[in-house]
């Protein structure tokens, strides 16, 4: 009897522990099976006179399915990766759209934004058009940069403006310009102040 109830304790490990390795070992079989390509797309939005501006990128994870050769849209995301006078919804809330187009002899990924994005100085808010479109062949993955937008980790001329922009804004800056304009006003109008001369003050002694 010990050596029955030792037996069916041991078969009842080794199913428990055959059913938590099977979901991690077929996982691991169908990660195999799976090639996973990345795609992006940069652009560079202005706000026509405004100094605002962002680059916004379009990103897409595609999975190609070597056992059926199918290809799956995993993720998707869009954001603005820089910019100037940018609202925090630039970052979180920007709707696009990506289709997968695998009939025929040409598969591709089609990204679509067409949106508007918020730019907020201080108290007050523009809205620029954000609209863009990019088709990618499915099997020519990579990071494409629209014309005139550097590359990830550089700076453009624009770039400097903004943070040179950005430090006259912070407002112990501002405080400190508006200090020293009103000494200079303040030194100017002291100059121009009519000053008397001696003749009459004696005009004045001889009345």
């Amino acid at each position: 009897m010990k050596i029955r109830s030792w037996c069916l304790r041991m078969a009842a490990m080794l199913l428990a522990l055959g059913l938590a390795v099977m979901p991690a070992a077929a996982e691991t079989v169908l990660v195999d099976y799976q090639d996973t390509y990345e795609y992006s797309y940069t652009w560079r939005v202005t706000d026509g006179w405004a100094p605002g501006w962002a680059d916004v990128r379009m990103e897409a994870e595609v999975l190609y399915d070597q056992s059926t050769g199918e290809w799956h849209l995993a993720r998707t995301d869009i954001r603005a990766v820089r910019g100037f006078c940018t609202s925090s919804k630039a970052i979180e809330e920007i709707p696009m759209s990506a289709y997968l187009i695998t009939g025929g002899e040409n598969p591709r990924l089609e990204l679509k934004c067409d949106t508007v994005l918020e730019y907020e100085y201080g108290p007050f808010s523009r809205y620029q058009d954000l609209k863009q479109e990019y088709t990618f062949q499915l099997d020519e993955p990579g990071d494409v940069l629209a014309p005139g937008v550097p590359a990830e980790g550089t700076m453009d001329l624009r770039t400097y403006l903004s943070l040179a922009l950005g430090f006259l804004m912070w407002p112990p800056v501002v405080l400190l310009i508006a200090y020293l304009l009103w000494r200079r006003f303040k030194k100017r109008l002291d100059a121009v102040q009519p000053m008397e001369t001696p003749g009459s003050d004696r005009e004045v002694k001889q009345e």
